[in-house]
């Protein structure tokens, strides 16, 4: 069942990692960076199951309509 958080942050060093207000972080797929740029803090992004092997989780920005690929980052 998909779960819907708040983007707290979206940091753009070497890859893009969006951070959610549970504290959990996600890596962005490299294709899928430059929507992901645009996203900021406050808004919902869903978290759902992807078919991607290497990016098994697809957030979806429920504000803006747009979907990424992503792996969760272990703390």
């Amino acid at each position: 069942m998909p779960v819907t958080r708040y983007i707290l942050d979206v940091a753009t060093d070497e890859e893009v990692v969006i951070t959610l207000d549970d504290g959990s972080r996600y890596e962005v797929a490299g294709d899928d960076t430059p929507t992901a740029t645009l996203w900021y803090g406050s808004q919902k992004a869903r978290i759902m199951p992807s078919r991607d092997k290497v990016f098994p989780v697809r957030l979806h920005n429920t504000s803006t309509d747009e979907r990424v690929r992503a792996r969760r980052i272990d703390p």
